[in-house]
């Protein structure tokens, strides 16, 4: 994981917190050839970008125990 995901990792480890780390999942989903996940010239989230990013933290929270 890069620096971000590091610090993120440690603070929550810190305060016992579960982390959903989005990027392994945009990264596959970008490898595969999905559809665009940016804005042009923006670098926010587009439709497809929040989406991903929803299934990806309710997968994760799923699998933390955090919901049901």
């Amino acid at each position: 994981a890069g620096k971000p995901q590091r610090i993120m990792t440690a603070i929550a480890d810190s305060l016992n917190m579960p982390v959903v780390d989005l990027l392994p999942g945009f990264s596959r989903w970008t490898e595969g050839g999905g559809a665009p996940l940016f804005l042009e010239r923006d670098g926010h989230w587009n439709e497809a970008g929040h989406q991903l990013a929803a299934d990806i933290a309710t997968q994760g929270l799923l699998e933390a125990g955090v919901m049901q």
